[in-house]
């Protein structure tokens, strides 16, 4: 079995808990690796909607192991669990890792968090120039961007863990979230006042899956990004906020025909089908909060403020999606391809999108009308089928 060795752990920090965030900070700034491949000092806005552009040349260098395979290879690998053979070397199995900044045992190995060597934004200061006239209408990107990697074991992942090391893993990205969340230094922008005190600047959390959806590695991670550029998404969400007086989850939560709703979990965790889907198989994860009306404003804006019950839900939720799709894609005869992303900040309530490459984005969707190969009833019925 592949895995990435205890030994060959270069180990920064080994409890993200002990560590203060500016130390943290300043051991991203130091590493002459990241510097090497450090993203634009600016960022650019699309003055139509609001979407934030980065740029970085360097991520075009990331080393990729995920590779087209022939599709009638792929239905049989994939409900066969062996996703892992169809690459070849796994660069962190063999220890080409930047530094560890949390490493903390699970049942079967270790879980631990790391510096992406290739950031999509990096600590720069307020008074750095910039790259010449491309960045003279742009504003400056500032931010940290860390990968976690639930297991050191390359086929384990939230999948196929058990729920205690799902809950684990969890538990130590609430734990790095919080930590830079609530790190005034580094000239973060306030970015929510909240009764857990104050929060700096702007998190993303997201999962790639498969090459398609910009996935590079194989091995099962996370990334997380910790920056001044409040992503177009949350805009929307915090739109739709002040629109309507209360959050998007919410709103939902109180709209979502109950038919379409696929399980609810201990904790009032819920995973269902938007009536809105876009794509086939899309879904969502929303939080109950103890929520009863609309008119109970939710407590629970970001992971680090869920409880210990609702994380475990969480855990189990993306466990029996993320399994789920990797028998349905296959069965539709596509790639296993697919994103989620967690809309966390001043929102009105926190949620989880799951985002499966079922479609390819044609002339309309560009447009903002998308043409849907599916039913939501459908896709209720195919998760229901493979969620007991």
């Amino acid at each position: 079995m592949r895995q990435l060795k205890r030994e060959a752990v270069l180990v920064e920090f080994d409890d993200i808990s002990k560590v203060n965030p500016e130390e943290l900070l300043r051991g991203v700034g130091s590493d002459h690796a990241i510097a090497r491949n450090a993203p634009l000092r600016h960022f650019q806005i699309d003055p139509r909607n609001g979407d934030r552009v980065v740029y970085s040349e360097a991520r075009a260098r990331r080393p990729h192991d995920t590779k087209k395979v022939e599709n009638e290879i792929l239905p049989l690998r994939y409900a066969q669990g062996q996703n892992d053979s169809i690459s070849g070397g796994c660069v962190v199995c063999e220890g080409k890792t930047t530094s560890v900044v949390d490493i903390t045992p699970t049942s079967e190995g270790f879980t631990f968090i790391n510096k992406n060597l290739f950031p999509v934004t990096y600590p720069f200061s307020e008074g750095t120039d910039g790259e010449g006239p491309f960045s003279s209408t742009g504003q400056l990107a500032i931010g940290t961007h860390f990968l976690q990697w639930p297991s050191n074991l390359h086929d384990k992942d939230l999948d196929n863990m058990s729920l205690e090391d799902t809950f684990i893993v969890l538990k130590r990205l609430c734990i790095l979230e919080r930590n830079i969340l609530h790190f005034a230094g580094s000239a973060m922008p306030l970015g929510h006042v909240h009764a857990d005190g104050n929060h700096y600047g702007y998190i993303g959390v997201i999962k790639n899956v498969g090459r398609l959806v910009g996935g590079s590695l194989v091995h099962g991670h996370h990334q997380i990004v910790h920056t001044n550029v409040k992503p177009r998404k949350i805009l929307d969400d915090q739109r739709f906020k002040e629109q309507h007086g209360h959050g998007f989850s919410q709103y939902l939560l109180a709209h979502n025909p109950k038919e379409y709703h696929v399980k609810e979990y201990q904790g009032g965790v819920v995973l269902l089908v938007p009536y809105f889907m876009r794509r086939p198989l899309d879904a969502m994860i929303l939080f109950r909060d103890g929520r009863g009306t609309l008119q109970r404003a939710p407590t629970k804006d970001y992971l680090h403020h869920l409880s210990d019950e609702e994380l475990y839900s969480l855990g189990e939720a993306l466990r029996d999606v993320m399994s789920a799709l990797k028998i349905l894609m296959p069965r539709m005869g596509r790639e296993l391809a697919y994103n989620w992303v967690i809309h966390e900040g001043d929102i009105g309530g926190m949620y989880v999108e799951i985002l499966p490459w079922t479609q390819e984005m044609g002339g309309y969707e560009q447009l903002g009308m998308y043409l849907c190969q599916g039913r939501p009833e459908s896709t209720v019925n195919y998760y229901r089928e493979l969620i007991r």
